[in-house]
């Protein structure tokens, strides 16, 4: 209660729903499933979450912060986007960029659709580009952490998934995120040495959640909570450029790259997030996606 805890230890084993089919259980706000012992408040807000908390996650969310993370830069989820075609999508994040599509194919939409229950954008072909210049924080050799969450129907090469530099600029400075199977750069490009690709590929036909981490040495990929690779590196993204801006399956190169998986979420911080963090990702941003 307020984060203290208010009773006894017990040790305990539950059967919740007893056996009943799935299609008749549902949650019940405010009052019993036979419309008693009806709340007399008001609720602010409800989460529930498929695991056990920790005492320490239990006061971050006391404290209003859910996973103990700090505010992003980027933050993007369509978890509650309406289906249909999207014109725009706004970021959260302290950097409140608006991204509108670019170079749309004649006979192609952005679209958000719904695959296995969760919500995400539609990027075949599609581009988005923020209308907001990226910050020097994510830029130079500065520390930084992108995370993303997507459904991709095949393994290609490389589909870019966020840019913030463009390419061609000298070893290190390029910012190209990404899911694929190219093995020097599939995940990570900074133009020449500094790339990186996965060991182990984003699997195709399913959801997963990537992230990238760089502290200003090294950069870590994270697969689904996974380490999977990792490679020391000195980078000077965007070479001293200043009107660099954010790119969602597109690059600022308009013929480099191309897209076929749907985005449900992308968080960019200007912080090196640590190992814990990571592990806490799934759960702290997108716990709408997480919460039954």
């Amino acid at each position: 209660v307020d984060g203290v805890v208010n009773g006894e230890p017990a040790q305990r084993t539950l059967n919740i729903g007893d056996g009943a089919a799935a299609n008749i259980l549902s949650f019940t706000l405010g009052a019993d499933r036979d419309n008693e012992n009806n709340l007399t408040g008001s609720i602010a807000k409800i989460q529930a979450y498929p695991r056990a908390l920790t005492a320490q996650e239990v006061q971050n969310l006391i404290a209003g912060n859910t996973a103990g993370l700090p505010t992003p830069l980027l933050n993007l989820d369509a978890s509650n986007l309406p289906e249909g075609e999207l014109t725009q999508w706004t970021s959260t994040g302290s950097v409140n960029a608006t991204f509108n599509p670019v170079n749309i194919p004649p006979s192609v939409r952005p679209t958000v659709v719904e695959i296995e229950g969760v919500k995400g954008l539609q990027l075949s072909g599609i581009g988005f580009r923020g209308d907001e210049i990226v910050p020097p924080s994510i830029k130079g050799n500065n520390p930084w952490t992108a995370y993303f969450r997507f459904y991709n129907p095949s393994v290609e090469a490389e589909e870019i998934v966020v840019e913030w530099a463009g390419r061609n600029r000298g070893t290190g400075t390029y910012a190209f995120l990404g899911i694929g199977s190219q093995p020097t750069w599939g995940a990570a490009a900074h133009w020449d040495d500094p790339d990186l690709g996965y060991i182990n590929v984003p699997e195709a036909g399913r959801w997963n959640q990537v992230a990238i981490v760089f502290d200003g040495a090294e950069e870590r990929i994270y697969v689904n909570g996974v380490l999977d690779n990792t490679e020391a590196k000195t980078l000077n993204i965007g070479n001293g450029q200043e009107n660099d801006y954010f790119y969602i399956g597109q690059s600022h190169d308009p013929n480099v790259g191309t897209t076929s998986f749907v985005l449900n979420a992308l968080e960019i911080f200007p912080v090196a997030l640590t190992p814990e963090q990571i592990n806490q990702l799934p759960y702290g941003p997108f716990d709408v996606l997480n919460s039954v």
